[in-house]
Formats: C-alpha cells, sequence, structure tokens
C-alpha cells in the first residue's frame, strides 16, 4: 500500500515533498487532494510518542516496516481527505472494513462491512468503535457522533496522539496479517471524566486482504475496545464547561486517529 517517493527527475513519479519517514506524501498530493483541514496534516507529537514508547523497531526494508507505514498511511488518508478518489492506500472499488465481526448489511447488496465511502463518511474512531451491544451497555455510541466531535474527543483526551505500532507480521501479501499495539496518555478529559495521566493501551489484530499493486481491499480489525474505556471512564466527574474549555485548546490536525498512528 504504501509508495516510494519518485526520483525528482522521473516522469512516472513526483518527489516526496511533505510527509515523514512513516508517511509519504507526493507533490502532486499535496496541491490535488481535497484536504479536511486544508492542506497535508503534521505529525510530530505522535510520532515522538510512538519513538519513545515503541517497542519493536523494525529493519528498513522488511515486511513489517512495510506493514507498519501501509497502516499508518491509510489511516492518515481516512482522517485527512475528504474524496476517497485521493487515496493511494486502498482499492476504493472493492474496499470493505469489517470490526469484531461487526456486520453492516443492506438490503439493497446484503454484504458484510463499511465500505470505503462509509468509513470516510463515518471517520476512523466512529468506524471502529461500531458494536451491536444493546445501546445500555455501550461505552461509546458511534451512531451519536459526528466525525468532528469523535476526533475532538479523543484527541483532547490523549492530546499527544495515540501511537500505533506492529508487533508481529504472520503472513504477507495478498493476506496480511498482523499484530498491533495502540497506546497513548489520558492527560485531558474525556466525556466529563478527568484525566488520570495512565497509560492506555491495547492490542488486536489485522487481516488486510491486497491488490497486486498492494491496496487493501479487505480489512479486518479484532480488539477489546474495553481496554480503550476501562480507563478513559476512571477519571472523576468533571464539570462539563471545564471538559469543553479544555476540548478546543488542542491545535486542530497535529496527530491522527487513535488505530493508525
Amino acid at each position: 500500500m504504501a509508495e516510494k517517493g519518485g526520483d525528482s527527475g522521473s516522469e512516472e513519479k513526483k518527489a516526496v515533498v511533505y510527509g515523514d519517514k512513516y508517511r509519504t506524501i507526493l507533490e502532486d498530493e499535496v496541491h490535488n487532494t481535497h484536504w479536511r483541514h486544508g492542506g497535508p496534516p503534521l505529525f510530530d507529537a505522535v510520532n515522538k510518542l510512538f519513538e519513545q514508547g515503541r517497542t519493536k523497531e523494525w529493519p528498513k526494508g522488511s515486511l513489517e516496516e512495510t506493514v507498519q507505514n501501509a497502516v499508518k498511511l491509510w489511516e492518515m488518508e481516512l482522517s485527512h481527505k475528504t474524496r476517497l478518489q485521493d487515496f493511494r492506500s486502498i482499492n476504493p472499488d472493492k474496499f470493505m472494513l469489517s470490526v469484531n465481526g461487526f456486520d453492516v448489511v443492506t438490503r439493497e447488496k446484503g454484504r458484510k462491512g463499511l465500505n470505503g465511502e462509509e468509513t470516510l463518511r463515518l471517520g476512523s474512531y466512529n468506524a471502529l468503535l461500531k458494536n451491536t451491544l444493546p445501546e445500555q451497555f455501550q461505552f461509546y455510541k458511534a451512531s451519536e457522533e459526528t466525525y468532528e466531535s469523535s476526533h475532538e474527543a479523543f484527541r483532547t483526551a490523549m492530546p499527544r496522539g495515540f501511537a500505533w505500532e506492529v508487533i508481529k507480521v504472520y503472513s504477507g501479501p495478498p493476506l496480511v496479517t498482523y499484530k498491533f499495539r495502540h497506546w497513548g496518555f489520558f492527560e485531558g478529559p474525556f466525556r466529563g471524566h478527568a484525566p488520570t495521566g495512565e497509560m492506555v493501551e491495547f492490542f488486536g489484530i489485522g487481516v488486510m486482504k491486497v491488490d497486486e499493486t498492494l491496496r487493501a481491499e479487505e480489512v479486518e480489525i479484532y480488539y477489546d475496545p474495553s481496554d480503550i474505556f476501562g480507563v478513559l471512564l476512571k477519571g472523576h466527574p468533571q464539570d462539563d464547561n471545564k471538559a469543553m474549555h479544555h476540548l478546543h485548546q488542542d491545535s486542530k490536525h497535529t496527530h491522527a486517529c487513535p488505530f493508525a498512528n
């Protein structure tokens, strides 16, 4: 899924002029993409968190590094691009996302999972936190959230970001199976709960079917959401006005969503 930047003299690809060592953004992409916040995002804060806290440092060019960077690129696009046609990491005609076996079945198509447009519309938080539990048992009600409200809530709770790393890759293309770790620090309010400073950490398994150009066609994610909310709901109740004040102090897009940073 991840692409390398072309030589500056190449006619096939233009040089990488933006991005970082984990996510490549091409020159034509900067100018021709519809960015959610007006331009490509910065990941300085979450990259620092990632480098300080990762448990694995994969060799350059290894399968593990390739998978790790591919997922980071996909998450960046999902969080910061507004048109599916601008994505480089997925096959928009075939893409489907399934989380913990959650089925989204439409009467018209009779299929499983979320397609690319649905995933983009919901946003990464809502897509990855949807579940089939009865409403009274849901930690987080994705159906009541917007893209903006979900990102504000988690970005405020973990202002340094929610870092993501590959722990192990079990199989390579075309069906890539990997184990991942996600972590951040609860240093800002979350939905009326005061921050505790504790680490929010969980592990999961991803299964990704890719095409011949390594674009994702089907993605399955398995993890336990209670590992996230067991920490975020632990803080003592906080005045909503104070929580909203903190919520708007954070910058608009210096890190990305909780599932692939």
